[in-house]
């Protein structure tokens, strides 16, 4: 695959929330503000420490799991939806997504995030992906001209895709 030559930006982008079912159950983001960050991305997600003797650094070694933060905008067209739903209903589980399930094991809800790029609409070979994995999403709403729904999540699992990072074990 070629290097593609074609600068990337807000209007190639999508975003896609996940839940933890068999057959996941997906809302995409509408209306978003193609504003969409994420912050954190490194060879490990593990912080590095430095050991010194008498001053001077004899090793370095990965330690504690950190986390990639982020978020995202969309304008408002509805609370909740019984039928098609909203991301809020997938993240409080109701209407539409009333059986959703985490990606994770136990009681904290959390979904998968994946941003995509439409590349080949660009004349690129694919389109590039990645996933950030166990999210936990919160969000919050501002009235404006128009009224928009800002997204926080921090991504607790890995990262696949494009971007995939290997995780200590």
């Amino acid at each position: 695959m070629a290097l593609s030559s074609i600068v990337k930006q807000l209007h190639d982008g999508s975003l896609g929330i996940t839940d933890g079912t068999g057959t996941p159950l997906t809302c995409v983001v509408r209306f978003s503000q193609g504003d969409f960050s994420a912050a954190g991305f490194k060879h490990k997600l593990n912080a590095v420490n430095h050991y010194q003797s008498r001053g001077v650094i004899v090793s370095s070694r990965y330690t504690e799991r950190e986390t990639i933060t982020g978020s995202f905008s969309a304008l408002v067209t509805d609370f909740s939806e019984a039928t098609a739903g909203t991301i809020q209903d997938l993240i409080l589980g109701v209407g539409a997504y009333s059986a959703r399930v985490s990606t994770l094991a136990g009681d904290v809800m959390a979904f998968d995030i994946t941003y995509t790029i439409d590349g080949t609409a660009l004349g690129d070979a694919d389109d590039p992906t990645f996933t950030l994995t166990d999210c936990v999403i919160s969000w919050d709403y501002g009235e404006s001209d128009p009224d928009v729904v800002s997204f926080s999540f921090e991504c607790i699992g890995a990262v696949t895709g494009d971007w995939a990072i290997a995780l200590l074990s």
